[in-house]
């Protein structure tokens, strides 16, 4: 089953009377189960595709196409029914877990004051929810991490609580926007195992924004490859990692095994 279909995306700036198109008829779609890499160095236009195709930007961005999450016009649905959707039926994993959450406040409550809105539990089912979510992303002592403010954890402990966020209302897609750049390799593996499992089980479709050809050949079954806001290639991943049809895509596997080695992902290229 299709999760999202996006057809002829694209994002133009409005600047008084001229229109500047930053992302140019963009296509894709994911079904659940699979994992779709949107790739391309830092610049491409991959986080402006994904905040136009949910409706994140600024009205100074003009977005057009479609997009068809779970069966919904998503483009036609009111602000305030899109954040309900959005909430019920996406999870966001974003780069920098550290920023994603408030300093001054426990991981408990944090969790807690987002669930609420959506799970009507008593106090202690909702910590025994809560628990068996840390469990699922491999944190056994769910008690202990709870207690803890954000800064008393590592990055890499951050990004699977994002993730346990993201995967707790058991949503149809996930869009993981760079989500192993601000962690350490021992962490973006087990970041990937995580998405990796989710993929497996049919759980959800997954969008995995990354500009690292590494951590994407790990997890992506197709590719949609972007160079200054236009789609350039798209096809299997397997395919594109073992011969891009682009010249652009020749060059940015050339940069990864020349700097990096044919195994591992650079954050140069």
């Amino acid at each position: 089953m299709t999760i999202l279909e996006v057809n002829n995306l694209s994002v133009h700036f409005k600047n008084g009377k001229k229109k500047m198109c930053l992302i140019q008829n963009i296509g894709f779609s994911i079904r659940r189960g699979e994992c779709l890499g949107l790739i391309g160095e830092s610049g491409s236009g991959k986080s402006m595709t994904m905040k136009g195709l949910l409706g994140l930007l600024e009205p100074s961005f003009q977005v057009t196409g479609q997009v068809v999450l779970n069966q919904k016009d998503w483009m036609a649905q009111k602000p305030s029914l899109k954040r309900e959707i959005m909430a019920k039926e996406i999870g966001i994993v974003l780069q920098n877990p550290m920023n994603s959450f408030d300093p001054l406040m426990r991981i408990d409550r944090q969790m807690k004051d987002y669930m609420k809105h959506y799970k009507k539990l008593s106090r202690s089912q909702m910590h025994q929810w809560l628990l068996r979510l840390l469990e699922g992303v491999n944190i056994k002592q769910g008690d202990e991490v709870l207690k803890k403010y954000p800064h008393q954890l590592s990055g890499g402990m951050l990004q699977r609580i994002m993730i346990a966020i993201a995967m707790a209302l058991e949503p149809a897609l996930i869009i993981a926007d760079e989500p192993t750049t601000a962690i350490d390799t021992k962490s973006q593996k087990e970041v990937i195992q995580l998405l990796q499992t989710i993929k497996a089980k049919g759980q959800a479709g997954i969008l995995f924004i990354s500009h690292d050809l590494g951590v994407v050949s790990a997890l992506a079954d197709s590719i949609v490859l972007l160079h200054q806001g236009k789609v350039v290639e798209k096809g299997l991943c397997q395919d594109f990692m073992k011969a891009p049809a682009s010249s652009y895509g020749k060059e940015l596997l050339e940069c990864k095994l020349k700097i990096g080695g044919e195994n591992h992902a650079t954050r140069s290229c």
